[in-house]
């Protein structure tokens, strides 16, 4: 929506405002997967990857599924080249964007990479920062892992010898599918869901 707004701004400066209203929901995007002020968020600094967080409805602390899954994946979707002329052409957009970094983006290190002009001028928006961008396509391209002959797996084959276990139910690997056993006796039985 931020790419379209600005598309818009060219011929009509009136979207100027709509491109900074997407580039602060944008902002609050990764602010959210990844923690703000200390909340626990998706990233597992150990792991380096993206997993599901579970609350507990008794107040007890929030904890990672580590599941490796495309759940970590799908933060390298949001990313945005920003064109070198947004500076020049839309003077209004950067003027509230380096408002925004400088007194609205916090903590620092969730800022992100539009700092830097890559080739070209070019400046990056993305959910993931840099290590991050280094981390989670390592484990995507890894054979061990996500990356099979015929795409991406949903689940990591790592899960084949390292299955998850949460309260008697495990998560396992199996190939074309992913099967979810539990040690108690359930009355709908395990749930399934797709894989390759």
């Amino acid at each position: 929506m931020l790419a379209i707004a600005l598309e818009l701004a060219r011929t009509r400066p009136a979207y100027e405002s709509t491109a900074t209203k997407f580039f602060e929901h944008f902002i609050a995007i990764p602010h959210a997967i990844n923690g703000i002020c200390g909340e626990i968020g998706m990233w597992h600094d150990q792991d380096q990857f993206y997993y599901d967080v579970i609350r507990h409805a008794d107040g007890s602390p929030p904890m990672h599924l580590r599941v490796a899954s495309f759940v970590g994946l799908v933060p390298m979707f949001g990313v945005l080249a920003l064109p070198a002329d947004v500076d020049t052409k839309f003077p209004d957009f950067r003027r509230r964007v380096h408002w925004y970094i400088k007194y609205r983006l916090t903590p620092p290190g969730h800022t992100p990479l539009l700092t830097e002009p890559g080739p070209g001028g070019a400046r990056l928006l993305s959910i993931l920062d840099r290590p991050k961008l280094e981390a989670v396509p390592r484990r995507m391209l890894d054979p061990a892992e996500f990356l099979s002959p015929h795409g991406l797996r949903s689940l990591s084959k790592r899960d084949k010898s390292e299955p998850f276990t949460l309260d008697g139910n495990t998560v396992e690997y199996e190939p074309a599918e992913s099967g979810s056993r539990s040690t108690a006796a359930t009355p709908t039985g395990g749930a399934r869901c797709g894989s390759r």
